[in-house]
């Protein structure tokens, strides 16, 4: 039982390193996502927020009329 344990964490601490160097070999400049993600997200969330604040006011006060 103690060589399985053993062999368990000598995995896991290999997959830690694969991952700290895959990590650290990242690229300097910043793909699409990191540098215009928050910037649409926000956006994104601004849009929805105005079509549902114009359908809010002027759809449903005019039903409201009906």
């Amino acid at each position: 039982m103690f060589r399985f344990a053993k062999a368990a964490v000598n995995i896991t601490a290999q997959g830690a390193r694969q991952v700290v160097v895959r990590h650290g070999s990242h690229s300097a400049a910043p793909n699409f996502h990191e540098k215009y993600g928050n910037l649409l997200m926000v956006s994104g969330a601004g849009f929805c927020v105005a079509v549902w604040a114009y359908v809010r006011l002027f759809f449903f006060s005019f039903c409201v009329e009906l």
